[in-house]
């Protein structure tokens, strides 16, 4: 059986241009280190399989058909979770990283975009000072589509 580790990976670059690193939760397998809990910042999403260098940059070896959204608020992130806990619920996703003002939202890519961003939406009605983004859905440098999840909704 394999146990359960954490490794240190670059989520980003500050603007003074330092490696921001997270930690992140990980199970060994033959192709490489599966996430076991999307990241808060990282561009990765649980079941994702990834190698990590020396230098602490990993590659994604295999996307695990999750996406994973980072959100953020200036009011109290629990009453957040009251009011979109339900719509993640029924969409078979799941919340991790809570903290007083933020949280990360890991659900399957096959529940579609347009549902998951309703959940966001209506949340968002409520909370106007909250914010969300997806963190693997768009290039870092370039904020361009990674369009990783096309050959995942073909197979389904």
């Amino acid at each position: 059986m394999s146990s359960i580790e954490s490794v240190e990976v670059i989520a980003g670059i500050s603007p003074s241009g330092e490696a921001i690193v997270e930690r992140v939760g990980v199970t060994p397998t033959q192709q490489g280190l599966q996430v076991t809990s999307s990241p808060l910042f990282a561009g990765l999403a649980k079941l994702d399989v990834i190698t990590v260098d020396s230098k602490k940059k990993f590659s994604i070896v295999q996307h695990g058909g999750n996406l994973n959204i980072r959100v953020v608020s200036r009011s109290n992130a629990n009453q957040l979770l009251e009011i979109v806990a339900k719509g993640v619920e029924e969409l078979g996703g799941e919340i991790s990283n809570q903290s007083e003002r933020f949280f990360t939202i890991t659900v399957h890519v096959g529940c579609e975009f347009r549902n998951i961003e309703k959940v966001l939406e209506h949340m968002m009605s409520q909370f106007p000072e909250t914010s969300w983004a997806y963190t693997n859905v768009f290039d870092s440098e370039t904020g361009e589509p990674l369009n990783w999840w096309g050959n995942i909704l073909s197979e389904q």
